[in-house]
């Protein structure tokens, strides 16, 4: 996947464009491991009301299943 980092001002911004998800941190890495935390509950929150999305929501979960990897 491909993620946006911008700086604005004294924090960082992580964004993850398909999905519409983004966060902020202090650092580059705070900023991603956010990111990576909100894009895994965005993915469970799609997961579990996968019977009443509407369109965008329902590409976002089709694209997330290509890429997460779930044990």
């Amino acid at each position: 996947i491909y993620i946006t980092i911008e700086q604005e001002r004294n924090i960082t911004i992580a964004s993850f464009d398909d999905i519409e998800a983004f966060a902020y941190g202090d650092t580059e890495l705070e900023a991603i491991n956010s990111l990576c935390q909100e894009i895994v509950n965005i993915y469970e929150d799609l997961r579990e009301d996968k019977n009443n999305l509407g369109i965008l929501p329902k590409k976002w979960l089709e694209y997330l299943e290509e890429v997460i990897e779930t044990k």
